[in-house]
């Protein structure tokens, strides 16, 4: 535990520029799809839903980095880790209720 705690900007610089590779869903979706999962979706909503996707995790790999440089903005990242979080979890809720 004490490394981590010695080490947490580096950590959080390495596991945000590698959240921030998930911008490539953003730009080319069917080929992230492909890269991730092996199996690429069709159609114009699948296309929407994977580059909305890929944006809102590489903005969270983004604050991770912003967050490791200035220490005063660990309560945003922590609200924001919490929001999407929650909502995902209602969205798994409703899907797991409707099977």
């Amino acid at each position: 535990m004490t490394w981590i705690v010695a080490n947490i900007k580096w950590l959080m610089l390495v596991s945000g520029a590698l959240t921030c590779t998930m911008m490539y869903a953003a730009i080319a979706p069917q080929a992230a799809l492909r890269s991730n999962f092996g199996v690429a979706l069709e159609g114009p909503v699948s296309e929407i839903v994977v580059r909305n996707w890929g944006a809102l995790i590489g903005l969270v790999g983004a604050m991770l980095i912003y967050v490791a440089i200035a220490v005063d903005a660990v309560w945003v990242m922590l609200f924001v880790g919490y929001f999407i979080g929650m909502r995902n979890a209602g969205r798994m809720e409703t899907s797991v209720r409707s099977v």
